[in-house]
């Protein structure tokens, strides 16, 4: 699940920090580990089993932002803050439909806790 997860964060983040600003290759592949491994640590782990998909999405949404924004600052990358919400927007949506798979999936046991 985790590969699934660092792909399709992968493909949306690198790609639209590219194509939206001028971050290099190696600096959006960079961030996009960094966020899917700090989002699966924090949001996927710990408040989808204890939540609900809309509210372990909203979280993952904000820290994606935070993220970015802050990437984006201190590497001196030209994104503004709509390319930001463009881009945690589509990440919200490819995170909501993983949240819906993981449920759909053996990933949780019992009493909603996720299997490693």
């Amino acid at each position: 699940m985790f590969l699934i997860k660092m792909i399709g964060n992968g493909v949306i983040v690198v790609g639209l920090l590219m194509l939206l600003g001028d971050a290099t290759w190696i600096g959006a592949l960079g961030t996009a580990l960094a966020l899917t491994v700090i989002a699966y640590m924090f949001g996927d782990l710990v408040v989808l089993p204890l939540t609900n998909n809309w509210i372990a999405t909203a979280v993952d949404g904000v820290l994606a932002f935070i993220l970015l924004w802050g990437i984006s600052g201190t590497a001196l990358w030209n994104h503004s803050l709509g390319d930001i919400l463009v881009i945690t927007l589509v990440l919200g949506m490819f995170e909501y439909f993983f949240h819906s798979m993981l449920y759909r999936t053996d990933y949780f046991r019992g009493e909603r806790k996720i299997r490693i």
